[in-house]
């Protein structure tokens, strides 16, 4: 499994048996510098978490958390008495942020509205390969940056902002947040998207021509 840095993900362990009387899994990560484990996608993590499974159900879910700025590789372990260990090799890798949706060609007065995607990158940096929620775990907030080059001929709203450039503190598991593009007047302007730290794929930045 890869996740980005600042990311994160939610899966499962499985047990073999349901009938087992309430069991508590342990869910460990070998490197908390790089990965933390938490037991939901809003509660920041930590190195170590035990999750209860009920008797009568066999998954423990839980979330892997890559650390912002880091990078590496760690070893989920799960256990819990009677079973067998279980492990999952992660990746943690640089993130990446795309732009989805937004038109090459507008007119004056003609929104837009179109989504910021962040997760991981493909092997081209032209887009992302899948996409990831922000993790619990960032502290401080990342945050996105949406920018327009020439605001007298594009602006930007979104997050209750209106203007040439906006911010957003990316808050657990946001992956697409909505941005509209309003054309003011006749030319060119380019809108980027970026969060530092993370890969500005080619798709991040989008040339735009606004006609009367």
């Amino acid at each position: 499994r890869t996740i980005g840095a600042g990311l994160q993900y939610t899966s499962y362990a499985s047990l073999d048996i349901s009938d087992h009387g309430g069991v508590t899994v342990r869910i460990e990560s070998s490197d908390s510098t790089v990965a933390l484990v938490a037991p939901d996608g809003n509660t920041p993590g930590a190195g170590s978490i035990d999750v209860f499974v009920p008797d009568g159900e066999s998954r423990a879910y839980y979330t892997v958390q890559g650390i912002a700025g880091t990078l590496g590789a760690v070893t989920v372990t799960l256990s819990a008495p009677g079973f067998a260990d279980g492990t999952g090799a992660i990746d943690i890798v640089q993130p990446g942020i795309a732009i989805l949706g937004l038109s090459t060609v507008r007119s004056v007065g003609q929104l837009d509205t179109f989504n910021v995607m962040i997760g991981i990158p493909n092997a081209a940096g032209t887009g992302l390969s899948g996409y990831q929620g922000m993790s619990a775990a960032n502290d401080p907030l990342l945050v996105l940056t949406v920018a327009s080059s020439d605001g007298a001929v594009g602006r930007l709203s979104g997050f209750g902002q209106t203007g040439a450039t906006i911010l957003l503190e990316l808050t657990a598991g946001m992956f697409q947040p909505g941005v509209t593009f309003e054309p003011l007047s006749e030319g060119a302007t380019t809108v980027s998207a970026s969060i530092p730290g993370f890969v500005t794929t080619t798709s991040a930045t989008v040339d735009i021509e606004v006609n009367p």
